[in-house]
């Protein structure tokens, strides 16, 4: 009969028996010291750690002990300090295939929801440089009314498809780089935090302000626009000045055809128009003050409640449009 502990490894607890237990404390000293002088080392052994936990998880579940063929499995495929202090100092050493990159949403050093983020992990950009370039788009698209919310949905879209890559697995598989202590160091050299550019993140912060302020203000004026154009029907019937003008508006634009489609289909419509204005005030403060967002996600929430409010409201109409099509003829 064996003894087994219960031991915490990348912030998940696990029942071990004691032989492994020694293996892994081994190990894991062996990369400390490894690390020792490395800058970053303490991130790298962490994240090393915390790639061992996956392994662990994947290979023996949350329940069962972990044994000593475990054990030497996840330092396998991890590798030993020896073995990648060797293959960095041989002169000779045949360079190994990089994996294939895989495409992910990036949580580290996001704004919004790491799209760009990730796009720049994929093609090896830097990211300001996408987040400008997705600025400019979302500019010049007011150029054209037909194109105002074709970034922000394809945004949208994006922030959908794209798994987010919060793990370290997925964070090597993200920048094609090999799923070891090894990779994971090589990794943080290339792209760790310490080689992080002063001059990108200035201009990244001076870009997330001005198109937060955009967006902030933007929002914000669309929203009040809305409310004081909701509102002009009951002002109408106090002012005769604004009575004259709502009768101009509403005989320039038609709006005689939605007052009967009824309170419950305004209100819905009012909910649609007022989301997206949210929403931009909402991350616009968020990059302006660099906030991250809660992990509740209000704005995936504010996102999904205004495509419900948008299918909702081509219900209401669908249905008033059937019930006036035999008033017409």
């Amino acid at each position: 009969m064996k003894k087994t502990v219960q031991v915490n490894i990348g912030g998940c607890a696990f029942n071990i028996d004691e032989e492994s237990y020694s293996l892994i404390e081994e190990y894991m000293g062996g990369l400390k010291r490894f690390y020792n002088n490395t800058l970053d080392g303490k991130e790298i052994v962490e994240d090393i750690e915390e790639r061992m936990a996956e392994l662990l998880l994947e290979r023996c579940g949350t329940g069962n002990v972990v044994s000593v063929a475990d054990a030497r499995y996840v330092i396998g495929i991890l590798g030993t300090p020896a073995a990648f202090a060797e293959e960095s100092g041989a002169d000779n050493a045949k360079p190994q295939e990089r994996p294939k990159k895989r495409l992910y949403r990036n949580p580290e050093g996001r704004i919004i929801g790491g799209v760009c983020n990730g796009l720049a992990a994929y093609w090896n950009w830097d990211v300001t440089l996408i987040r400008l370039i997705a600025a400019i788009l979302f500019l010049a698209s007011f150029a054209s009314e037909h194109f105002v919310l074709v970034l922000p949905v394809l945004y949208i879209l994006c922030w959908i498809a794209m798994p987010n890559a919060d793990t370290v697995q997925k964070q090597c598989e993200m920048r094609g780089e090999q799923l070891s202590a090894a990779g994971i160091g090589q990794q943080y050299a290339a792209f760790g935090p310490s080689n992080t550019q002063p001059a990108g993140r200035t201009a990244g912060r001076v870009l997330g302000v001005i198109l937060g302020i955009f967006l902030f203000m933007t929002g914000l004026s669309s929203l009040c626009g809305g409310v004081f154009a909701f509102c002009l029907p009951s002002l109408a019937g106090l002012n005769p000045e604004i009575a004259s003008w709502w009768a101009e508006i509403v005989n320039e634009f038609g709006l005689e055809s939605i007052m009967p489609l009824g309170i419950s289909t305004l209100i819905v419509a009012a909910v649609a128009y007022a989301i997206p204005c949210i929403l931009a005030i909402y991350y616009g403060i968020l990059l302006t003050f660099n906030l991250k967002s809660p992990k509740w996600r209000p704005g995936l929430i504010l996102v999904l409640i205004w495509v419900i409010s948008l299918i909702a409201l081509a219900v209401l109409v669908g249905m008033n449009i059937i019930k006036i099509i035999p008033l017409i003829n």
